[in-house]
């Protein structure tokens, strides 16, 4: 787990996981840094992890370079 380089980068991980849970899925853990200095906080995406993906949603189909665990039901 380190630091994204770009602004833009941090932004886009925070597109992707609202267009997923707009579609219905749900955040089960969200990890922390603790303290960040002030400037660095923008730099950095806490582990995230999503339950109740599918694959209508741009982080199933989007190659994501951040700390993401999501899972899906391989039985119905």
């Amino acid at each position: 787990m380190g630091a994204i380089c770009l602004q833009e980068h941090s932004d886009k991980l925070q597109i992707l996981v609202n267009d997923a849970l707009e579609k219905g899925a749900e955040i089960v853990v969200r990890g922390s840094f603790g303290h960040l200095g002030e400037g660095a906080v923008d730099q950095f995406y806490p582990p995230t992890v999503l339950v109740n993906v599918d694959h209508t949603m741009k982080l199933m189909q989007e190659e994501v370079a951040g700390l993401f665990f999501h899972s899906i039901s391989l039985w119905t």
